[in-house]
């Protein structure tokens, strides 16, 4: 086959959601600090979960559909399965609290500690 066609341009939604979402957390002030980090992680997560959803669609060309050739791009998968990612990443969110070197750990030993792929939350 023939990786070609007009894939979903993955990398200009990355960095376009960095300028529009993130730049509500630019600029915060001190005492803000460690929900803007929480909120800058949950936004990259939210960008991973777009990125490791990505599917790949083909197209077949020849004669009478006999797929002499086939094309294939990646795109972006439908925004209810990307919705769903994210609930059961949501549901399964992990409680932190800023470490003495500003770094968010699990709140309590019991949990795991996060990956860049969760979500994490911090009661107010």
């Amino acid at each position: 086959f023939e990786w070609s066609g007009c894939s979903d341009n993955m990398a200009y939604g990355v960095a376009f959601s960095k300028v529009f979402v993130d730049a509500r957390e630019q600029g915060r002030t001190k005492h803000n600090k460690t929900r803007c980090q929480m909120n800058l992680h949950n936004n990259e997560a939210g960008r991973r979960a777009v990125e490791d959803n990505m599917r790949v669609e083909c197209k077949c060309h020849g004669v009478s559909g006999s797929c002499e050739l086939r094309t294939c791009w990646k795109a972006m998968s439908a925004f209810s399965v990307i919705g769903h990612v994210l609930k059961e990443k949501f549901d399964g969110a992990t409680e932190v609290k800023p470490s003495q070197t500003n770094e968010l750990i699990p709140l309590s030993s019991q949990f795991k500690p996060h990956t860049d792929q969760d979500l994490i939350y911090m009661e107010s």
